[in-house]
């Protein structure tokens, strides 16, 4: 044999030997707990990448942090009845001191190091620390954790339809956060998409997050949304009941901010004294999409712009929503945005919620700021939910209770303001505008009529809604007589009359009646005619006969 073949053929044997020794990957196991081992962390020790470990409905113990060291699936067979209890010890926590003293204490409930776990179906236990992930591309899903999660920087993690007691801290980038209810959740990635969460305590986020369909309500120093970056899509999001809606740090600049449901927050929009100290222009967002579009439905509009109206039906009122001189809102709904919640499970829907907790808003259509030549106006206002109670205030006076629209009599001259208000079911009051309006001098003549009178004396009757100063009338255009109040017309000829009463008040102000046309015809005395001929002829034959006698 050949040198050459020799050395090939040692060649081919060792890497035959080679070959023979690599290990080969066996196929993916599934690990019943507590059949195949009594407790998740052996379970977990015992098994390799792709394993999954499947968790029979019972309670679970682990008294050290419980290390997810491989890429596994968890599973539990039901997620309120496979409870895992995590009991970590008490030590020594950091290994950084810049007081230079130990600090010290629960170190971490569960520790997901490895790329690729999924942990679902659990009722997690951790009342002294927290679910620390730093392995990328982490599921955790379906979950009760009475406890938080840290996610720490990586990649691709997933926290989606779990019930979170605590709160989500994340600095994970290209990560979801979806369908979970929370306490608070802060996040600090960047393209991160946070979605249909229900949470109670506090929403935060830095730049370059899409935020949609989410409920803010709460307590907490701000209790609504924290935007503390730049380009985030806001949209769909209810914030409701809170102490500040939206709250934008320093670098807050260049988001978009549509379709939101902004209800019943003491303070909707703020600005961080430090943005406002070092920005000359703090424009923080655009806050609508246009007349196409539209902007976001405030609680508050329409007590703020009473006079605002919607614009053809689009459902866009036709006032600005101002917030600042940089930020307002060109085209803001006039309902409530319908939002799919998702599997988040509200106990209300936002339509419900609007009508639970916001004031009725009542529009005065009759009055209006004009003056009227009646005593009497009509009340006449529209509200935009059922209410139980209606009234209104004349002149700043008790409220008059009322069933509906009214007619308001016996006003006086001068300056008067009336205001509208209604009493819902949930005992929430609304206001109207307060609106002011003139009545005039009002003269009213009773009599005379316009009729044709056959006396030479006519009552001059009328009314007059003020305190009169002087009160004249005007007779065919003769000059004005002076009157007290009441009186009679005496000595009238027969013929056609014109007749105008005129007043000043108090205050200086003029009126004039209309003026009334009637006519005077008193008839000729026929009667007193006949009875003198009688009595002529009477006395005339009386004489004859006398003379005649006295002849003889």
């Amino acid at each position: 044999m050949s040198k050459s073949a020799a050395l090939l053929l040692v060649l081919v044997m060792a890497a035959s030997s080679i070959v023979s020794v690599l290990p080969v990957k066996g196929e993916a196991r599934t690990i019943v707990v507590p059949d195949d081992y009594p407790t998740i962390g052996a379970a977990i020790e015992n098994a390799s990448d792709g394993d999954t470990i499947y968790v029979k409905m019972g309670t679970y113990e682990e008294t050290t942090t419980l290390t997810v060291n491989k890429s596994i699936s968890l599973i539990g067979e039901a997620t309120a009845n496979t409870i895992l209890n995590l009991k970590p010890p008490f030590g020594e926590i950091k290994w950084f001191y810049p007081s230079g003293e130990a600090e010290y204490g629960y170190y971490d409930g569960m520790k997901i190091v490895s790329d690729n776990v999924k942990i679902s179906g659990f009722t997690i236990v951790c009342n002294t620390s927290s679910i620390a992930v730093s392995g990328s591309g982490t599921q955790i899903t379906n979950n009760n954790l009475a406890t938080s999660i840290f996610l720490m920087q990586g990649d691709h993690r997933s926290v989606i339809g779990n019930i979170i007691e605590r709160d989500i801290t994340s600095e994970s980038d290209d990560t979801l956060i979806a369908n979970n209810t929370l306490g608070s959740l802060f996040s600090a990635g960047s393209n991160v998409r946070l979605e249909k969460n229900l949470v109670f305590s506090g929403f935060i986020f830095d730049s370059n997050h899409w935020v949609e369909g989410n409920v803010i309500s709460g307590s907490g120093q701000y209790g609504g949304m924290v935007i503390r970056g730049y380009e985030n899509t806001v949209f769909n999001n209810s914030i409701i009941n809170t102490k500040i809606a939206l709250h934008f740090d320093m670098d807050a600049a260049n988001n978009i901010i549509f379709h939101n449901n902004f209800i019943n927050n003491t303070r909707q929009v703020q600005m961080s004294p430090l943005l406002l100290a070092i920005r000359t222009n703090p424009s923080v967002a655009v806050w609508d999409k246009g007349y196409g579009v539209g902007g976001n439905y405030w609680s508050d509009y329409l007590s703020k712009y009473p006079n605002a109206t919607e614009i053809d039906n689009s459902g866009l009122g036709d006032t600005p929503y101002v917030i600042d001189a940089y930020n307002q809102d060109n085209y803001p709904l006039m309902r409530p945005v319908d939002i799919d919640f998702g599997s988040i499970g509200l106990p209300f829907s936002i339509s419900s919620l609007v009508i639970a907790t916001v004031p009725p808003q009542i529009s005065v259509l009759s009055p209006i700021n004009q003056t009227y030549n009646e005593t009497s106006v009509s009340l006449v206002f529209t509200v935009d939910k059922a209410v139980n109670w209606t009234s209104y205030s004349l002149d700043g006076k008790d409220n008059v209770t009322i069933t509906g629209n009214t007619t308001i009599t016996g006003l006086s001259a001068g300056l008067h303001n009336i205001t509208v208000y209604a009493k819902d079911e949930f005992e929430n009051i609304g206001v109207s505008e307060t609106i002011k309006f003139t009545i005039a001098l009002v003269i009213h003549v009773l009599s005379p009529e316009r009729r044709t009178y056959d006396t030479s004396s006519i009552p001059l009757n009328f009314t007059v809604n003020a305190a009169l100063a002087q009160i004249t009338y005007c007779l065919n255009g003769e000059k004005n007589s002076t009157v007290s109040g009441n009186t009679t017309l005496n000595g009238l000829a027969n013929g056609d009359y014109a007749l105008t009463v005129y007043a000043k008040d108090e205050a200086g102000n003029v009126g004039a009646s209309e003026t009334i046309l009637f006519t005077v015809d008193v008839p000729f005395p026929t009667t007193l005619v006949i009875a003198s001929v009688i009595t002529a002829a009477v006395v005339g034959i009386g004489l004859l006969v006398y003379f005649k006698k006295r002849n003889r």
